[in-house]
Formats: structure tokens, sequence, C-alpha cells
């Protein structure tokens, strides 16, 4: 999985609790596994960016995953509604009822832990 880096700056994953960090291979493996073409996942966000007031980003219970390939093409999983629904499936079975799979914007996914 990689991470975003913007102008030398990287999102912030330090902190992030252990609820999201223990998921993030098998997160990698679901996305991938609907979306070969992908090649890689990137997490675009952790405590970093601009999010909402009470936004679980802030509270380190929070990611968020780029939704289109980085190729020439910028291929969008928006693009194929039924691996889109297969992966909010999967990762729905995976995290189980303390998450939140919310698919933002068509160009990011937002993982949160909200038990």
């Amino acid at each position: 999985m990689k991470v975003k880096t913007d102008k030398g700056k990287a999102a912030d994953l330090r902190f992030l609790r252990p609820e999201i960090t223990r998921f993030l291979f098998n997160i990698e493996q679901i996305v991938l596994w609907h979306c070969p073409w992908m090649e890689e996942v990137t997490i675009t966000s952790g405590n970093d960016g601009k999010h909402l007031k009470r936004s679980k980003h802030y509270r380190n219970q929070a990611i968020d995953i780029r939704t289109w390939g980085n190729n020439p093409n910028f291929v969008y999983i928006d693009d194929f509604p039924s691996a889109k629904n297969s992966i909010i499936a999967d990762l729905g079975r995976l995290l189980g009822e303390d998450y939140q799979i919310v698919w933002h914007n068509r160009d990011h996914l937002h993982i949160e832990w909200d038990p």
C-alpha cells in the first residue's frame, strides 16, 4: 500500500488507531482483487488534510483511499458499479458493524472506526 505525498508532505498515518491499521493489508487486497488495473492502493489521508470539524480523521480513527488508478487514463472505480459495490460489500464483511465505509465524490473511499 502506498502513502500519498504532496509537495514533500506525506499523509500522516503515525498515530492511527490499531482498529484501522490492522486492516490495511486486507483493505488493499480487496480493492486490488476487484480492480487489478489499479496496480496499487494509495492512502491519501490519515489524521491530516481538511475534513469536517468532528471528523474521525482528527481522532486517528479514519483513512481515505484513492479510488482511481495511477495510470495515464485515470480510470475510476466509480465507472465500474459492480466492482464498487463488491468492494463496499467485502469491506463491510471484513470490518464489521463498528466501521463506516463511505464512497466520496468519485475520487476517494473513506473508512472509519466508529464503535
